[in-house]
């Protein structure tokens, strides 16, 4: 009878899906991202329209958050003109689209 070595991966294929979450921290406040909401075939198709449109990099930062958290980070850097920084919202958006990436890579490790 042979046995697999120590180190020899497990099938991962038996392992219940667990719903993660992942926190990013955006000046000073923390966003909750739900994994779900990274598992979004329509959440990439803003990423890649992005590239022509500008507005849906930041529908798709609305869009992993959610609304709540969406109104939160812009009143919290709303100047005291009543403005919402564009360059504050694109740091916001990058920050809350990085997670994206290592989901999309666990997918196909």
């Amino acid at each position: 009878m042979s046995t697999a070595p120590k180190n020899v991966k497990q099938p991962q294929d038996r392992k219940p899906k667990t719903v993660g979450q992942v926190e990013v921290e955006f000046e000073g406040q923390t966003y909750v991202i739900e994994e779900e909401a990274l598992d979004d075939v329509e959440l990439l198709d803003l990423l890649m329209a992005a590239d022509e449109d500008p507005r849906a990099a930041l529908a798709a930062a609305q869009r992993i958050v959610g609304t709540e958290q969406w109104s939160r980070m812009v009143d919290s850097i709303r100047t005291e003109t009543g403005r919402i920084p564009l360059t504050k919202t694109v740091e916001f958006t990058k920050v809350v689209t990085a997670p994206l990436g290592n989901f999309v890579g666990s997918l196909i490790a």
